[in-house]
């Protein structure tokens, strides 16, 4: 592999920060991203991940933004932590969006 081959995540990294800027700041990274391809059998591609450490609000926002499917989502907890995760394509690259929250605190702040 070389680094050429990063290009089109690169691109859609930038058409990501051009659509969403005025969203909370995330973490952005370019890295391999295990996503189901067309014949529905899992790949590795070169995307994007976006990391939010705002809390549920944050995660929702960028989902969104980007136009991800809420069915698509998928939660996870372990002790103190938990993560909300989604990986779509955006602009043809695969993106994961991964919010994370403490979920004693967003049960307070519900209730």
């Amino acid at each position: 592999m070389s680094a050429i081959e990063q290009i089109p995540a690169a691109r859609a990294l930038m058409a990501i920060v051009v659509t969403c800027g005025d969203l909370p700041a995330p973490e952005l990274a370019i890295r391999n991203l295990v996503f189901n391809g067309l014949d529905d059998k899992p790949t590795v591609e070169w995307g994007v991940e976006i990391s939010l450490h705002g809390g549920l609000p944050h995660f929702e926002q960028w989902r969104g933004a980007l136009g991800f499917d809420p069915a698509d989502v998928d939660h996870a907890e372990r002790h103190d932590l938990g993560w909300l995760t989604v990986t779509a394509r955006y602009a043809g690259i695969p993106v994961r969006l991964i919010g994370y929250y403490d979920p004693y605190s967003d049960q307070e702040q519900a209730s």
